[in-house]
């Protein structure tokens, strides 16, 4: 879909590669970001919620026992899913990292862009 409709015919002018080029990286950079920022929000608001459920526990009576276990099933939950979301950026962040640079090198070389690497 960056390719202009001519590519199949004709060789592509050293400007018009530097947009594909440009074009294509731009696409997946800002697709990882979102991705990023989706992981980001949800850990957030997983956060959040924990610390919200913390003041709400620690400002009611303590005489409750049935509660006592369900605060505590929940905030293990809460703490696992938080965990597993950061585990999720973190990967995330690396894969990102490697699929610029794969790109990258696929666009190196692709024989339709070989006009970018001549001098």
């Amino acid at each position: 879909p960056y390719l202009p409709k001519h590519a199949k015919q004709k060789a592509l002018t050293k400007i018009e590669a530097q947009g594909v080029k440009d074009s294509c990286l731009k696409a997946l950079k800002e697709r990882l970001i979102d991705r990023a920022h989706i992981i980001e929000t949800r850990l957030e608001e997983e956060q959040a919620a924990l610390t919200k459920k913390q003041l709400g526990y620690q400002r009611q009576d303590k005489d409750k026992s049935s509660d006592d276990d369900e605060y505590e099933k929940y905030v293990h939950e809460a703490q696992f899913k938080i965990q597993i979301l950061k585990q999720r950026r973190d990967r995330h962040e690396e894969i990102a990292k490697h699929k610029f640079k794969e790109m990258i090198e696929k666009l190196q070389n692709d024989p339709r862009l070989a006009v970018l690497n001549t001098t």
